[in-house]
């Protein structure tokens, strides 16, 4: 199945986190080689995804459902500011020479 989530929380070290979504009540385990992006494979908390999952055999880290495809959704941008320890997302990134608002 196909569904668009929220990263609940990401181990860096050990490449694995969890996507909460409706369609997955307690959260969607996933690991870094299921991330479909280039470069380094993370995942930052609150980070809007698609992604793709199933019922595993039993379960995984105590997730009842397993990621196995994620790509993050390119509608938004997440940007951490210097000194800043909220994640703040502005909007579309499609608007060419706009920026985020000033604080």
């Amino acid at each position: 199945m196909t569904s668009r989530g929220i990263v609940r929380f990401w181990k860096g070290e050990d490449g694995w986190g969890a996507i909460d979504c409706v369609q997955t009540p307690g959260g969607c385990w996933v690991h870094f080689s299921e991330v479909e992006i280039d470069g380094f494979r993370a995942l930052d908390p609150g980070q809007e995804v698609d992604f793709e999952w199933q019922k595993p055999t039993g379960p995984v880290e105590g997730f009842a459902f397993v990621a196995t495809l994620v790509r993050p959704c390119p509608s938004r941008l997440t940007i951490r500011l210097r000194g800043d320890p909220e994640r703040r997302t502005y909007g579309d990134r499609s608007r060419r020479g706009t920026r985020p608002p000033a604080r």
